[in-house]
C-alpha cells in the first residue's frame, strides 16, 4: 500500500474513532456536570484537529499516481523474475498485479483523464493515453483467460510490460506536468480523495472488464 492510500485509511479510521468519542460524549453529559462536559468536548476537539491534519497531508494526485506506476513496474518485474517453474508464486503475483492495474486504469480515467479530455490542447494525448489503456486491459484479459502454464502467458506479459513502460513514462513526463499547471495544490489533494475511493469501489466489485466507460464512449 502506497503512502497516500495508507494516510487515506487512517483518516478512515480515525472518523470512526471521532464517531465512537461522540457517542460516548453524548452518554457522558447527560450524566455529569458542565464542567466535565467541557473536558471530554475537549478530547473530541483534539481528535477532530488530529483528522483535519492528517487530510492536510495527503499527497497530490499526479504524485499519487506516480506511486501507483511504480508498484506496477515492479508487480511486472517480480512476474518476470520468477522462474518456470513458480508457477504458484507467479499466479500469486498477477493477481495482485491484475488489481492494481485494473483499479488504477478505471480510476485514473474517471477522476483525472475524464476532467483533462476537454482542455484543448490536451485532447490528443488524453485520448492515446485511453487508447493505451484499451490495449492494456486487453492484454490483462486474455492474461486472465490463459493458465500461468500457457506457452504464450509470458510473451504477453512481457508485452504488456513494454506496453506500460512506454505508457507511464509519458503520462509522467508529459501528461501530470501539464495536469500541474491546470489544478492547484488543493484541486490535487481533492482528486486524490475522489480516486482512492474509485480505486476501492473497484477493488471490492473484483470486476475485470476489457473496456472502461470512458474508453466506450470515445468509440462511437
Amino acid at each position: 500500500m502506497g503512502a497516500d492510500a495508507l494516510r487515506f485509511v487512517l483518516g478512515l479510521v480515525l472518523v470512526k474513532i471521532c464517531t465512537k468519542y461522540i457517542y460516548h460524549i453524548a452518554f457522558f453529559c447527560h450524566e455529569n456536570t458542565w464542567s466535565e462536559h467541557i473536558i471530554v468536548s475537549n478530547v473530541a476537539v483534539d481528535a477532530l484537529n488530529t483528522l483535519l491534519l492528517m487530510s492536510l497531508a495527503i499527497m497530490a494526485i499526479f504524485e499519487t499516481l506516480t506511486d501507483d506506476h511504480d508498484l506496477l513496474r515492479n508487480q511486472l518485474a517480480k512476474i518476470l523474475d520468477l522462474p518456470d517453474s513458480a508457477n504458484v508464486e507467479r499466479q500469486q503475483c498477477f493477481e495482485a498485479l491484475k488489481e492494481t492495474l485494473n483499479s488504477h486504469t478505471l480510476a485514473e480515467e474517471e477522476i483525472v483523464y475524464s476532467r483533462l479530455l476537454p482542455v484543448e490542447h490536451l485532447e490528443s494525448e488524453v485520448r492515446e493515453g485511453i487508447e493505451e489503456h484499451r490495449l492494456s486491459n486487453q492484454l490483462l484479459v486474455e492474461l486472465n483467460s490463459l493458465d500461468v502454464t500457457h506457452p504464450q502467458w509470458v510473451a504477453k506479459v512481457k508485452a504488456l510490460k513494454d506496453l506500460l513502460t512506454h505508457h507511464l513514462k509519458e503520462e509522467e513526463e508529459e501528461l501530470f506536468a501539464e495536469g500541474r499547471k491546470i489544478f492547484d495544490s488543493e484541486g490535487q489533494k481533492e482528486l486524490t480523495v475522489l480516486y482512492l475511493q474509485k480505486k476501492e469501489e473497484t477493488i471490492k466489485e473484483n470486476s475485470l472488464i476489457e473496456e472502461t466507460p470512458l474508453e466506450a464512449e470515445l468509440q462511437k
